[in-house]
């Protein structure tokens, strides 16, 4: 062996490490990425659907509609209902508070828009209760956002006519 081989054996070895390396940020970033964006269009998409039916999101109550659907005794019901509005007020916050901080919208009038919206709502709940808070019917319950993903669901829309309508669930 000559004195050069060690440095080449060196070379080679920080080679193929800087090759690994490289190969898992091509990797993992994209993903990454994905994830994020995944995470606020997510967040934008349960803003409009709070507003367009100006009902909590199945999705947030799937574990507190369960525990209804068993016929519990009334004090049961009571605490599941109190659970689930806490539940709804508190995701609402947070997406109050996400919208409110988030460069989302081109315009700040259309952001004023959405959160004095979403504040009423939020008011509406804590007033109203179960009853302003609980899932409209015509979503599927479901149990995660992976479940979510391509999703549908049947409107009860009586101007759909015999047709039922599928759209995306939430």
């Amino acid at each position: 062996m000559d004195s050069g081989t060690p440095i080449l054996i060196l070379l080679l070895i920080t080679s193929v490490g800087l090759g690994v390396i490289l190969f898992l940020i091509k990797v993992t970033v994209p993903r990454i990425f994905k994830r994020v964006l995944d995470h606020y269009g997510h967040r934008l998409e349960l803003a409009e659907l709070i507003m367009n039916t100006r009902r909590a999101p199945a999705l947030w109550l799937t574990r507190q509609m369960e525990g209804l659907a068993r016929n519990p005794s009334s004090d049961q019901t009571a605490r599941l209902q109190k659970q689930a509005v806490r539940i709804s007020i508190r995701n609402l916050k947070a997406i109050i508070k996400f919208l409110s901080n988030a460069n989302t919208y081109d315009m700040p009038e259309t952001r004023h828009m959405v959160l004095k919206e979403l504040n009423a709502i939020r008011r509406e709940w804590e007033a109203g209760g179960w009853s302003a808070v609980e899932p409209d019917p015509d979503y599927v319950l479901l149990r995660d956002r992976d479940e979510m993903e391509g999703a549908t669901y049947i409107t009860n829309d009586p101007a759909a006519g015999d047709e039922a309508e599928s759209d995306r669930a939430i």
